[in-house]
């Protein structure tokens, strides 16, 4: 068998029927340029894999709520925490801490900001990754009032320090320090996730609990160890900190992760499955879509197919040659798919470091080998799925017949065509719903009602984490410094600030009620707290239900006041007046009793998709910082400060941001601007991920849509095709129309009720898990009409697919549509 000369014999036929050579390399080629991002993004949902020796050994251990929230609430440790866990845990073979953060390098005449991590030196010795220059961090740098040391990256030694060759031994201020610079890491080296800087953690010897909040802790597995009997170990040695500790470790324990879902362990379950059932979905309607395309080609070639068979041709021979002309089909099908599924992949990263900055250094959203071996054998199992059995069927006819009736003998498949018919329905149904109610709830929650005026206002983070504002009192004289050098820059108003914008997620305490006992197994609930200027409320335009906003009188001298918003009230005080009444931090501690002076309609904090819709908040003046525990204040490291910014949308911004920058450095040159952004587009970032997800979502929508209007109009219209004998001799015999398009239009009501009944339900089941882990209450609302719309859509196509064709034969004689082929 000379396989070349099929080859090209097949290529020569694909080339006289251009119609339907580009239809199924279209079909296929635009369903793999939509699954190759959902494939890639299930991959960076997983978290990869660290580049390093022992890389798969790398755990992180966080906190975790109990009971499990909606979604389930992972924070850092502590140091106290922390120092418990080096001293007393046996499965892991080292336990390292490290602290990011956002320096300012200020040797040159301007402040420069760079991403920082202070940690604990064992963590890079365990890496193994030696530096270009000098050392790296030593344990004797890690101990307090050691010498000012730090490790730089080659990114930062190049663009910051000009690639000097004797930087070894140089000093460099950051934040305001002189540190001597002891070594240059490797390129591409950006542990623990994309950072320029290494500098040692320096924890207290003896830390108290509830301190130093912002560690992630890494732990190292021993030979042997599983992640599971870590778990159990760190879980038990953090169990009795909860009645040691109520108010700080009352509603937490331990977790063991791996560190490279560190970002995405909240999510990754339904992430998962998500991201799956749609990739299997849409692969499996290509996959019928094709083989019933090549079912309607081979069918165009019985006679030719006959005819081999009769010149002796051998069945294995018609075989291969009928998939060689499927092969090539999906070969360049595939490597079209290739290609636009780069093309999705490089949007997709030129759109996600809108919200993420950079990648961790271990992930990217490129395609890799991996990824285009795992499209390869998709397209292979699209091939010998559409090739083979159409190949296979067309050289199981009888070959006399074939011969005297050619096209007429098509091959025959009703009960094959029935469940192509019936899993293209499924499939569609299922990807249809699932993005389309996805995509209408991410976009409603989007526009969800912030209760704030957003409008020409200028958001920027100014970090205060510096030794010489550790002080509330320090803090609140640099903030009115700065306002007071915004307004000197004559493009900018007045300002306020708080520790967390709106839309940004706020940090949590627990609390307690003046009026009654709200523990739970002996656990206080929790809450979000935001401290903020006097005139926050009043230029946000926020809505007072009740009471009374924040005034000058409500400073260090006076009572404790808090402001709540009308979730919190509701919750505690349905049906009367929260005024008045007493909320208390910190209770079984040292208590702080707080007066409720005002309730405001709820701002949401964090994302406004999920649990932050249902989370309250409690708002404190920032003047009475001095108030709070020493905990509290040195967890304020940075603030928001919200600015008028008339024109802000007609100038570009970088306009703004350098007068920001400019007035910052007029106050103090070493405080960092960590960023400058319209608040409008602090509130739009905090749905990113979600905004993301639903433009892939749509895409998927828009693939699927084309899919099924090609595929089930295909395939019903086909299945119709194949029967027109039968309705010829129904008409014949003088069956009324009506009765005939009622035989086609109840088998195609029954083909989409099976869809329906398998696809729809499971879409809609997927999107209850979904709606109950992240709470996008618009899901449930718009759920309903999706499964209508989708259900009507697919109706109308199905209708058409049935009628058009029977209608066709309608209009012919009997006698003509007998010899119709």
């Amino acid at each position: 068998m000379n396989f070349l000369f099929e080859l090209k014999y097949s290529a020569r036929l694909l080339w006289k029927k251009p119609g339907f050579t580009a239809l199924c390399v279209f079909v296929i080629a635009m369903g793999l340029a939509v699954a190759i991002p959902l494939i890639v993004m299930t991959k960076f949902t997983l978290g990869g894999e660290l580049p390093f020796v022992n890389g798969d050994r790398f755990t992180v251990i966080m906190e975790d709520a109990v009971p499990r929230e909606v979604i389930p609430i992972s924070q850092r440790l502590d140091a106290f925490v922390y120092k418990r866990l080096e001293s007393s845990i046996d499965s892991f073979e080292e336990i390292g801490a490290f602290r990011n953060s956002v320096v300012t390098l200020s040797d040159g005449d301007a402040a420069e900001n760079y991403t920082a991590a202070f940690l604990t030196p064992n963590l890079i010795s365990a890496i193994g990754v030696p530096p270009d220059m000098g050392r790296i961090l030593l344990p004797e740098d890690d101990v307090p009032q050691a010498p000012p040391v730090v490790v730089i990256g080659h990114d930062l030694w190049n663009a910051y320090y000009n690639g000097d060759e004797k930087i070894v031994g140089k000093l460099s201020r950051i934040n305001g320090t002189t540190y001597t610079i002891v070594g240059v890491m490797p390129e591409g080296f950006g542990f623990p996730f994309t950072n320029d800087l290494w500098l040692p953690l320096q924890l207290p010897p003896n830390p108290e609990p509830g301190g130093n909040k912002a560690l992630f802790t890494v732990g190292i597995l021993a030979p042997g160890v599983s992640l599971e009997s870590s778990d159990s170990e760190v879980k038990a040695m953090l169990d009795p900190l909860s009645g040691r500790f109520p108010e700080l470790y009352g509603d937490r324990t331990g977790t063991v992760l791996p560190y490279s879902s560190i970002f995405t362990s909240s999510v990754l379950p339904i992430t998962l499955l998500l991201f799956t059932g749609l990739t299997a979905s849409l692969l499996i309607l290509v996959s019928f879509n094709v083989g019933n395309l090549l079912i309607i080609r081979s069918n165009e070639r019985i006679a030719e197919i006959a005819i081999r068979g009769a010149l002796g041709s051998s069945r294995f021979r018609t075989v291969v040659q009928v998939m060689l002309e499927s092969f090539l089909i999906v070969s360049f099908a595939v490597l079209t798919g290739l290609v636009l599924g780069q093309l999705s992949l490089s949007a997709l990263q030129a759109y996600y470091p809108d919200y993420f900055n950079e990648f961790p250094f271990w992930l990217s959203l490129d395609l890799e080998l991996v990824d285009g071996m795992l499209v390869l054998g998709c397209g292979a199992v699209i091939w010998l799925f559409a090739g083979f059995y159409p190949a296979w069927q067309a050289t199981s006819s009888d070959l006399n017949q074939l011969l005297v009736n050619g096209n007429k003998n098509a091959i025959r498949t009703g009960r094959f065509t029935r469940i192509i018919v019936n899993l293209e329905l499924i499939a569609s149904c299922f990807l249809l719903i699932v993005s389309l109610a996805l995509v209408i709830s991410i976009q409603n929650a989007n526009r969800y009602d912030m209760s704030v005026e957003t409008d020409e206002m200028l958001a920027s983070r100014i970090g205060l984490s510096l030794e010489q504002y550790a002080e509330p009192a320090a803090k609140a004289d640099y903030l009115r410094q700065l306002n007071t050098q915004l307004q000197q820059s004559g493009i900018l108003g007045e300002s306020v600030y708080s520790t967390a914008a709106p839309g940004v997620s706020a940090p949590r305490t627990g609390f307690a009620l003046d009026d009654r006992d709200l523990r739970v197994n002996d656990r206080l609930p929790t809450t979000k707290f935001v401290w903020i200027s006097e005139k926050y409320f009043h230029q946000l335009q926020a809505v007072l239900v009740e009471g009374r906003l924040f005034e000058s009188s409500d400073s260090a001298n006076s009572q404790s006041v808090v402001v709540i918003d009308n979730l919190f009230a509701d919750q505690h005080w349905p049906g009367e007046s929260a005024i008045g009444k007493r909320v208390i931090f910190n209770a079984g501690g040292e208590e702080e009793f707080l007066t409720i002076i005002g309730v405001v309609r709820q701002i949401v904090q964090g994302n406004p998709i999920g649990a932050p819709l249902t989370e309250s908040t409690l708002y404190r003046p920032f003047d009475q910082l001095t108030l709070a525990d020493e905990v509290v204040q040195q967890a304020v490291n940075s603030v928001f400060v919200l600015t008028q910014a008339p024109g802000l949308y007609d100038t570009p911004l970088n306009t703004y941001e350098l007068a920001v920058r400019q007035a910052s450095a007029m106050v103090n040159r070493d405080v960092p601007v960590l960023d400058v952004l319209a608040l409008t587009d602090i509130v739009s970032l905090s749905g990113g991920v979600f905004s993301l997800t639903a433009n892939l979502l749509l895409a998927v929508s828009g693939v699927t849509l084309v899919l099924a209007a090609v595929g089930i109009y295909a395939v019903v219209s086909r299945s119709v095709h194949l029967r027109f004998r039968e309705i010829s001799i129904r008409r014949a015999l003088g069956s009324p129309n009506r009765t005939i398009f009622n035989i086609f239009l109840v088998q195609g009501s029954v083909n989409l009720g099976i869809g329906f009944a398998i696809g729809g339900v499971s879409a809609v089941l997927l999107l209850a898990l979904i709606a109950g882990q992240m709470q996008p209450g618009e899901m449930i609302n718009s759920t309903p009409w999706v499964v209508g719309a989708v259900f009507t859509g697919l109706s109308c196509l199905v209708f058409l697919a049935s009628y058009l064709p029977v209608r066709k034969v309608m209009h012919m004689e009997p006698g003509d549509a007998l010899h119709y082929e």
